[in-house]
């Protein structure tokens, strides 16, 4: 209910996201995995410069991914009732990492509401989503940014990212 994104004004928000120290950080990062940046345009379409950001907003360049257990953050938001089915197939999805070796339980950390991963990915857009980009056998967002960068260019391609649009007002996604 105090989420940044819905209690500042819009203007707030946006200087805290887009501030000259955030763009600076995020050349350097750009930098570090322009190689792979490279590898995920091509095979998604998505820009290296629009990965970079959504990792900067969404966890600081994996720096802040949120120190909650998501199982048990999904399991208090289905008992508190609000939300209380999406949370219930959230952690059914949380539980389906773990039953099937995809990631451990202790690894599960993100936001008070879920989100795990140096992309925030909800457990559900995880298993439907996430890819194995450094070849490794892992689909890893915690660890691993490349594979971070690549699941959130592969979700942005599923939702209708059209190779070469332009961001903004809709235009880089299939209308």
């Amino acid at each position: 209910r105090k989420q940044p994104e819905f209690s500042r004004g819009v203007g707030a928000y946006l200087n805290s996201a887009a501030s000259d120290d955030r763009a600076i950080a995020a050349r350097a990062r750009k930098g570090q995995v322009q190689t792979w940046l490279a590898r995920i345009e091509r095979t998604y379409g998505v820009p290296g410069d629009i990965l970079v950001a959504i990792w900067s907003v969404e966890s600081g360049f994996g720096q802040v991914q949120g120190d909650y257990d998501a199982v048990r953050s999904l399991a208090t938001l289905a008992a508190d009732g609000r939300r209380r089915e999406w949370a219930e197939s959230q952690l059914f999805a949380a539980l389906r990492i773990i039953s099937t070796n995809e990631a451990q339980r202790s690894q599960l950390r993100g936001s008070w509401a879920g989100a795990m991963g140096q992309t925030q990915f909800e457990p559900d857009t995880y298993l439907t989503t996430a890819v194995d980009i450094d070849g490794d056998g892992k689909r890893d967002i915690w660890s691993s940014a490349p594979d971070a960068l690549g699941s959130a260019a592969n979700l942005l391609k599923k939702a209708g990212w059209k190779a070469g649009g332009r961001p903004g007002r809709g235009r880089a996604f299939v209308a």
